[in-house]
């Protein structure tokens, strides 16, 4: 299943959502915190497999190393 990126500008906002074609938890991970930081105006991205939620992101949190 693929996973769903929602990244939110403020909480109660209708989110910008992706579906990222990544197959992996940690590869959709980096996917998603790529598309919070392309976007300094939001402020959270949730990340979603099917009908989970797997995390939540912070813009301001340190990004994992590489």
């Amino acid at each position: 299943m693929p996973y769903i990126c929602y990244v939110y500008e403020r909480e109660g906002q209708v989110p910008y959502m992706e579906v990222l074609a990544e197959t992996t938890l940690v590869d959709a991970w980096v996917q998603a915190r790529k598309l919070l930081s392309d976007r300094p105006q939001c402020r959270t991205a949730e990340l979603w497999e099917d009908e989970t939620k797997v995390c939540t992101l912070a813009q301001d949190a340190p990004a994992a190393a590489e």
